[in-house]
């Protein structure tokens, strides 16, 4: 018999074993979308090109939506929405030692807190945004993955899911970030 398991007891108490691997790839997917959110104060040109602009968020963000799918693949799509919900987390501690750290009074040999504010001081704001941009383009993004997967269930399709789910979490990420 099945035991009736809310979110929360699925967050903490895992279904089943949970493989070292299965933990890393959640890790690092909250790494990545803490990461994103640090290195999106630095806008770039992608390739040169002042028509590419973007932040450095680029770098890391992909492979939050990358493991995404995985999850969804490979561990199912529950996994997934735990492992959002644990970057969720990392990302809002992550927000909140921010902010102490700027509130924190430097010592006498501390001549950076202007700096420290220009570079972490929009964190909570950026954190607010990126968590309602991410659970709704991460939600898109596994509903597509998983429609896609029901309609063409073959192992050799992840790849082209894989990419045109996160396309479509992409862009409601993109869409609802930039509102936000």
């Amino acid at each position: 018999m099945k035991k009736n398991r809310n979110f929360l007891t699925a967050l903490f108490v895992p279904e089943r074993n949970v493989s070292t691997l299965q933990m890393s790839l959640t890790i690092l997917l909250t790494l990545c979308l803490i990461l994103a959110n640090i290195m999106v104060v630095k806008s770039i040109d992608l390739f040169g090109v002042p028509a590419l602009a973007n932040t450095c968020a680029i770098i890391t963000f992909p492979i939050t939506y990358i493991l995404s799918d995985v999850f969804s693949e490979v561990y199912g799509y529950r996994w997934s929405r735990v492992t959002a919900t644990w970057a969720f987390i990392g990302t809002s501690l992550c927000s909140l030692f921010f902010a102490l750290m700027i509130l924190m009074p430097g010592n006498a040999a501390w001549d950076k807190q202007e700096q420290l504010i220009n570079i972490l001081g929009n964190t909570p704001q950026i954190a607010i945004a990126s968590i309602v941009a991410f659970w709704f383009g991460d939600l898109a993004n596994d509903k597509v993955f998983q429609i896609m997967k029901k309609k063409h269930s073959d192992t050799d399709g992840f790849w082209l899911r894989a990419i045109l789910s996160s396309l479509a979490g992409k862009y409601v990420d993109g869409a609802i970030f930039t509102f936000l």
